[in-house]
């Protein structure tokens, strides 16, 4: 299970999400809560595609692929990156936020 937690001005957004507890979903279920967290500020369907922590040989990165439908324009595909600055499950968070940037910015 994971838990997110966003502050924006004043106002919190929370999201959760459950499913397989090994390792190699973690990054995947830490992106599905940030998303969810979210989902009421994008007010169109979207989902992860993949999430993952990526060792680049000096720097670790998080890197998300997003799938929006988009009305009209159809499937529009969004991806984010953050260098892990020590807690991969925030560098993930800030990968699915790199990847919202321009939808959340209106």
């Amino acid at each position: 299970e994971a838990s997110v937690t966003l502050a924006a001005s004043d106002q919190l957004f929370e999201g959760r999400s459950q499913g397989p507890a090994g390792q190699s979903h973690r990054a995947r279920l830490v992106a599905l809560a940030t998303l969810d967290a979210v989902s009421e500020l994008l007010g169109q369907p979207c989902q992860v595609e993949t999430s993952a922590i990526v060792d680049t040989g000096s720097r670790e990165i998080a890197v998300t692929v997003l799938t929006m439908s988009v009305p009209r324009t159809g499937e529009q595909i969004l991806t984010g990156s953050a260098v892990v600055r020590g807690d991969d499950a925030d560098a993930v968070a800030r990968s699915v936020l790199a990847a919202l940037n321009r939808q959340l910015a209106g």
